[in-house]
């Protein structure tokens, strides 16, 4: 299982809610709804209920709690079982985590032809980690760029990192719009910059 691709759900599934382009389907939000319950184990529940019905996000999102004993026992059998189910219902988060780059690069690819900026993003990351593809700076800003464009606030958010040094307004605006749209660390970045601007 490749760890890195976990860490990668962690921040654009569990930390960050999606974006709210119109691209989103039924399943994220469903998995989006859950960040309001506070409880950890009413979220946990929820995420079952939903993969019961056949949501693959939620699958992958109970899969990365399993995997780091996030409000369960930590249980790497059932993440792997559940990264699998998922995997094989077409959710190309699931793939990637599980290795299986090509059918993730062809489902993101193909998501992000129809304008979903999320789909758009995990090409960024596969770039920018080399995973399943030849590490690239420039490929990964590309496709961040096109996933910022589509509407991923966590493609801004990754644009703004990248121009926090060089361009301070660019990095500006991108975090407020990332901020707009849901992003936990996006307004602290724009107090900062503004912050140390002074």
């Amino acid at each position: 299982m490749d760890f890195r691709s976990v860490a990668v759900i962690v921040i654009g599934l569990l930390v960050a809610p999606l974006s709210s382009h119109a691209f989103v389907t039924k399943e994220v939000l469903e998995v989006q709804s859950t960040r309001r319950i506070n409880n950890i184990g009413e979220r946990i529940q929820q995420l079952r209920r939903l993969a019961e019905n056949g949501n693959t996000y939620a699958m992958v999102n109970l899969g990365v709690a399993y995997q780091s004993g996030s409000g369960v026992s930590k249980d790497i059998a059932e993440a792997n079982r559940l990264y699998q189910k998922a995997a094989s219902l077409g959710n190309p988060w699931a793939m990637k985590t599980l290795g299986n780059h090509e059918a993730a690069l062809k489902v993101f690819s193909k998501e992000s032809e129809n304008g979903d900026g999320n789909s758009s993003y995990g090409i960024a990351l596969m770039y920018m980690f080399g995973t399943g593809v030849q590490k690239s700076n420039e490929e990964t800003t590309r496709w961040l760029h096109k996933a910022s464009e589509q509407g991923s606030m966590n493609a801004m958010y990754m644009l703004g990192l990248q121009y926090k040094e060089t361009n301070r307004e660019e990095a500006i605006r991108l975090f407020r719009k990332a901020a707009t749209l849901g992003h936990s660390n996006a307004s602290a970045m724009v107090h900062d910059l503004e912050a140390n601007s002074r």
